[in-house]
């Protein structure tokens, strides 16, 4: 429990997953590091791309892959997090 607590103080502090308008053009991104291992800034121009990066493992160098199951969730992104890429 303390880990999750830690976890979401970290994605609020560090304002690790945010959604952003630039040019009417809506930009979805995340920078998570877990146990010393980083995703690095990852961003899309659509959800479901969004969605799609998080699930995948190569991409995030299978990183914080608690912590992007949960962004995963919470964002409401179709489908479950464990199906493959």
């Amino acid at each position: 429990m303390k880990n999750l607590v830690f976890i979401l103080i970290s994605l609020s502090v560090l304002g690790a997953c945010n959604t952003k308008t630039e040019s009417n053009e809506a930009k979805y991104s995340y920078n998570l590091t877990s146990n010393g291992c980083p995703t690095k800034e990852q961003t899309f121009s659509s959800f479901d791309a969004y969605c799609a990066g998080l699930k995948n493992e190569a991409l995030n160098e299978g990183c914080a892959r608690t912590m992007r199951r949960e962004i995963y969730n919470s964002a409401k992104c179709p489908g479950d997090f464990d199906s493959g890429n």
